[in-house]
């Protein structure tokens, strides 16, 4: 399955399990919301809220939906995708009619043309109606969720670490080839966690071979991870 078949499914699951498409879509995608100055607090919140419940999808896109009441764009929250918008008639693409470098983009008259301009990273909607939804999302969003935060959400930092024992090399290793820890995932992933503190970022996700394929012992954990050959 690509990325955006992927990202469809997730959305689909989260509408059907009874948010609306907006809503979904600012879960998979909000702005860049943590170094914000300018953010009400319900927005805020809003983010911060879901931000518990799933990372954000950062891939370089630019995506449209539509349920057959809403219509809208998205570009990824860093920007990377260009897009912009014409409105009445929603018109969505990379760049203008003019550019060469896309010149089969459909032209049309600017006396027709009610809005556009470019999509703004992190910002969502190309009709006043998906707008006016959006702000409800975010405004209102039928939960207290700045109340939820301050009442359930506790910080790391908040907690007493107790002082950790010093484990044994022999136990350390003995427990890593239990688990089915590789050399390649002590260089490789481990040891980045202990240096810098966060798990690091692959890409092009997993072509080890599936379990039931492979010819070589394989722990049990590999068999409940999902993996597809190439």
């Amino acid at each position: 399955m690509s990325d955006s078949a992927s990202f469809d499914e997730v959305v689909e699951l989260l509408v059907h399990a009874g948010r609306s498409l907006p809503h979904a879509v600012l879960m998979m995608i909000p702005e860049a919301w943590e170094r914000s100055t300018g953010m009400s607090p319900e927005r805020r919140a809003f983010y911060r809220y879901h931000a518990g419940l799933m990372e954000p999808w950062d891939g370089p896109a630019s995506v449209t939906f539509c349920d057959g009441t809403v219509a809208g764009a998205v570009l990824d929250r860093n920007g990377l995708r260009p897009a912009r918008y014409w409105s009445q008639k929603i018109i969505a693409s990379s760049s203008r009619a003019k550019s060469a470098c896309c010149p089969s983009i459909l032209r049309t008259s600017s006396a027709r043309v009610a809005c556009n301009g470019p999509r703004v990273p992190g910002r969502r909607g190309a009709r006043s109606h998906y707008r006016r939804r959006g702000a409800e999302v975010l405004s209102r969003g039928g939960a207290p969720y700045g109340e939820w935060l301050d009442r359930h959400q506790l910080s790391l930092d908040a907690i007493d670490v107790p002082e950790a024992l010093t484990p044994e090399y022999a136990s350390v290793v003995r427990l890593q080839k239990s688990f089915g820890y590789s050399e390649e995932d002590l260089r490789m992933i481990m040891r980045h966690m202990a240096q810098v503190g966060e798990e690091p970022v692959g890409s092009m996700g997993s072509d080890t071979t599936l379990p039931v394929l492979s010819s070589l012992p394989r722990s049990i954990f590999d068999y409940f991870s999902h993996s597809s050959p190439k």
